[in-house]
């Protein structure tokens, strides 16, 4: 019997989270997939709920046992979704799994004789630089993590849309956009065949970065002496970003330098 599944792939702060959240709260028809991760539990978080939280030891023996539909890493956790919890008995939802673009590809290959829609969700870059300092300010979010979100998200936009295989593309910037994507995404579901790909992967590798390395501590630093109520104010976020772009193109030049040195 051919079942219907449905991916969210899409760069951090994107609104991956609340559009899955807005899926599975407002219709009957969608079914949270709960991914297991060995990222340390947040504490507005709940094991079972959010994710099954386990060690790095207890995943590693998952993976072994195949007990694995696809995994893949992100931020120094491993993240994977169990054949169990994918399509389990007596539950006829249409699952649905946020996932990096290797992890899609996956999935899909697997399950290729069953119907899936991949969602490719992003924003703009001020979008989700504002929206990762606000999860920092809320003391969801490590100065770390923030430094290291922040990096790839300045870095990574372009390389996204070519790392990735979808049937529709969604932009996020406000609530009317995530509620006009959903049906669009309802529609799709309706058909009686998977339509084609609105994005088709260019490239495999949506990294690859390596000033990335060095941003991160750059802009670790400015987290570390800026005020923060700065940063929550539009006028504060645009010269942090402006800074931001700065620091790139130093970084960019200095790279080249080292590459090829100038014959003086």
């Amino acid at each position: 019997m051919t079942k219907k599944f449905l991916v969210i792939v899409g760069p951090s702060a994107s609104g991956k989270t609340e559009l899955m959240n807005r899926l599975t709260r407002d219709s009957d028809l969608y079914r949270n997939v709960i991914s297991t991760t060995t990222r340390p539990k947040r504490e507005n978080e709940v094991d079972g709920v959010d994710y099954h939280f386990v060690n790095i030891s207890t995943f590693d023996q998952r993976m072994q046992n195949n007990e694995f539909v696809e995994t893949g890493r992100a931020y120094s956790s491993w993240y994977g979704t169990e054949y169990t919890s994918l399509f389990p008995n007596n539950d006829h939802r249409i699952p649905v799994m946020v996932l990096e673009p290797e992890g899609a590809e996956t999935i899909r290959n697997k399950l290729k004789n069953h119907f899936g829609i991949t969602v490719y969700l992003t924003a703009s870059r001020e979008t989700r630089v504002a929206r990762i300092i606000e999860r920092f300010c809320e003391g969801t979010s490590t100065l770390e993590q923030t430094s290291k979100r922040i990096s790839q998200t300045c870095l990574e936009l372009d390389s996204w849309e070519d790392a990735v295989n979808a049937h529709i593309k969604i932009e996020s910037e406000n609530e009317s956009d995530l509620t006009d994507g959903i049906e669009s995404i309802n529609q799709l579901l309706t058909l009686d065949s998977q339509p084609q790909l609105e994005l088709e992967r260019r490239n495999k590798n949506k990294e690859g970065n390596a000033i990335s390395k060095r941003l991160t501590q750059e802009c670790q630093s400015i987290l570390e002496t800026i005020k923060l109520d700065k940063l929550k104010t539009g006028m504060g976020l645009k010269m942090f970003i402006a800074n931001i772009d700065t620091l790139i193109q130093n970084i960019k030049t200095s790279e080249h330098s080292e590459i090829c040195p100038s014959n003086s």
